[in-house]
């Protein structure tokens, strides 16, 4: 196994989504790519784990019920948790973005798209 093996097969990339399809959906991307993955249902829930100790990579819905995505980064911040974070939505808002950019912030993506049938 190579070093770039070993790094990856480490390398926990934790996901925040009160949207189970959208954790699914999610994890199956980032294993796709054979990164280890960790799911939560909320942001409390991924506060509370051990696996905010060991996540090398957040990937976090924007608008969940209880702690939002404004309140999870100051948490981590608080905590001396230094974890890159993405932030997914699927409901975008032009008035979000300059908030989120004075917290350090520089692009938004939206996180799935609706279907008709």
């Amino acid at each position: 196994m190579t070093l770039e093996q070993v790094r990856l097969k480490t390398a926990v990339v934790s996901i925040v989504d009160d949207d189970e399809s959208v954790r699914e959906a999610t994890k199956r991307l980032v294993s796709s790519l054979d990164y280890v993955t960790a799911m939560f249902a909320s942001a409390k829930e991924f506060l509370q784990s051990e696996r905010v100790h060991d996540t090398s990579c957040l990937i976090s819905d924007v608008q969940m019920p209880g702690l939002n995505d404004l309140e999870l980064q100051r948490r981590l911040i608080d905590d001396d948790h230094c974890i890159p974070i993405i932030f997914i939505t699927a409901i975008p808002s032009k008035k979000s973005g300059p908030v989120r950019s004075r917290h350090g912030r520089t692009a938004f993506s939206r996180s799935h798209s609706t279907f008709s049938t």
